[in-house]
C-alpha cells in the first residue's frame, strides 16, 4: 500500500507495527486502495440492522437425541494384524505382536548348568519377552555405558517376572534366584557382536550400526481392501510361502497395523529385524538353522515379516528419493536372541538363532498390490 495517504507510506515495518493508527485512518486507506483498483478490490460497510433470530423449520421442533450406537461394529470396520490373522481373533490388538504366542520347547538338557548370567535363565512368559524387547529397542547400540540404565528402567517395569527354574539340577537347599539384569546385559553384547550374513560385505555386526541408521518400532497402519485371508494364502502359496495353507477363513478387516521391531540400513539396503525371545532349548543344537525354521513355521513368522515387508515398501516409496525394491530390500532377520553367540554356529557353520530371508522383490510388491485390491497374477515358484 505505498504511497497511499494514512497507510504508512515511508514507515518502517517496525514503525507500522508500533504505531496506534486510528480506525478512521485505516478506512481512508482501505477505500484510497479500490479506488485504484476497482477491479480488483471493493471496500463496503458491514450491516448495520440488528441480528434476525433464524427459526427452525416446521415439523423439526423438540428436543435432539444422541442416535443410539450399534451393539457391535461392522467386521470390516476392525484393525487386524499379524496375530489376529493367525489366531483368526477379532478383538482389536493394535501392536500386541511381541511374542504373545512364544512358546517353551524342549526340557532342561541332563547334567548341563549354565552360567548365573546366561539368558537361558531368563524367564520364557510374553511379560519377559516384552521386557527384552524393551531393551533392545532403547539401547545405544554402540555405546554399552547406555545399557545398565536401559535395563533397569525395563525390568522396572516388568517386576512380576522370575528367572527360569530346571534349566538345571536345582542345589540343595535352593539358591536364590540370579539377578536377571546381568542376563540382558550378556545377551545385549552377544547378540549385537555375532556376525550375521545377510548377502552384504563384510557381515553385519548390528553393534556397528550407528544411532542415525537405526528406526525402532515403526508402526504402520494401511487399509487392506477388505481382502480375504484365502487370497493372501494363495498369493503366498505360489511365491512358495506353503505353510499358509491351512489360513482360509474369514477377511483382513479393512485396515492392518503392527509394529517393526527394527528397520536399519547396511551397506545401501533397508533390512527388517525381530527380536524373538522364545526358549527353544537349552543347547545351541537347540538353535540350529532346522529348530529356528521349524519355529518359523509353527508360529508363522513368516507371514510376520512378509507383512512387515510391505509396511516397509511403502516407507521406502515415500521416503528414500530413487528406491528400487530389488536394491534398497535386504530382507528380514529374526533373531531368537537366546541362542545368537559369537561362539554358537550349525552343522552347516551359520550363526545359530537366525532367520534370515530376502523375499523377492515381486512378492513384496504383488502383496502390497493385493492389500490395495488390485488383480495380482499368481506365480509357480518364488
Amino acid at each position: 500500500m505505498s504511497g497511499l495517504p494514512g497507510c504508512g507510506a515511508g514507515s518502517t515495518p517496525q514503525e507500522w507495527f508500533g504505531g496506534d493508527r486510528a480506525p478512521e485512518a485505516v478506512e481512508a486507506a482501505w477505500e484510497a486502495l479500490g479506488t485504484l483498483h476497482p477491479q480488483a478490490i471493493a471496500v463496503s460497510r458491514l450491516i448495520d440492522a440488528p441480528a434476525v433470530r433464524l427459526q427452525p423449520a416446521a415439523g423439526q421442533e423438540g428436543a435432539l437425541r444422541a442416535r443410539a450406537a450399534p451393539a457391535q461394529l461392522p467386521r470390516g470396520m476392525r484393525m487386524a494384524s499379524y496375530s489376529q490373522i493367525v489366531k483368526r481373533a477379532a478383538a482389536d490388538a493394535p501392536g500386541a505382536d511381541h511374542d504373545e504366542r512364544a512358546r517353551t520347547r524342549p526340557g532342561p538338557v541332563p547334567g548341563l548348568v549354565v552360567d548365573p548370567d546366561d539368558i537361558l535363565g531368563f524367564p520364557a512368559s510374553a511379560e519377559a519377552g516384552q521386557c527384552i524387547h524393551t531393551v533392545f529397542e532403547s539401547v545405544d547400540f554402540g555405546d554399552p555405558g547406555t545399557w545398565d540404565a536401559a535395563i533397569a528402567r525395563a525390568l522396572a517395569r516388568s517386576a512380576h517376572i522370575a528367572p527360569q527354574r530346571g534349566h538345571a539340577a536345582p542345589p540343595e537347599p535352593p539358591a536364590p534366584p540370579p539377578p536377571l539384569a546381568p542376563m540382558l546385559r550378556r545377551v545385549m553384547h552377544a547378540v549385537l557382536h555375532t556376525a550375521l550374513p545377510v548377502g552384504t560385505a563384510p557381515p553385519l555386526r548390528l553393534a556397528e550400526v550407528p544411532a542415525h541408521q537405526r528406526l525402532p518400532e515403526l508402526a504402520f497402519h494401511f487399509p487392506t481392501a477388505g481382502i480375504t485371508v484365502a487370497a493372501l494364502s494363495d498369493l503366498l502359496g505360489s511365491h512358495g510361502y506353503a505353510e499358509f495353507a491351512g489360513l482360509t477363513a474369514g477377511t483382513l478387516g479393512r485396515y492392518l497395523t503392527g509394529a517393526i521391531d527394527l528397520v536399519f540400513a547396511h551397506e545401501g539396503r533397508y533390512f527388517i529385524a525381530d527380536w524373538k525371545s522364545n526358549l527353544l532349548g537349552h543347547a545351541a543344537a537347540h538353535y540350529g538353522a532346522e529348530a529356528v525354521a521349524q519355529e518359523m513355521a509353527a508360529e508363522r513368522y513368516r507371514l510376520q515379516y512378509l507383512l512387515y515387508s510391505v509396511a516397509l515398501h511403502r516407507h521406502l516409496q515415500r521416503c528414500l528419493p530413487g528406491y528400487v525394491p530389488g536394491t534398497h530390500l535386504g530382507g528380514a532377520l529374526y533373531l531368537f536372541v537366546r541362542g545368537v553367540r559369537p561362539h554358537w554356529s550349525d552343522a552347516s557353520g551359520q550363526p545359530c538363532g537366525l532367520h534370515f530371508d530376502r523375499p523377492a522383490p515381486g512378492l513384496v510388491e504383488a502383496l502390497s498390490a493385493l492389500l490395495d485390491g488390485q488383480p495380482v497374477a499368481q506365480e509357480a515358484s518364488r
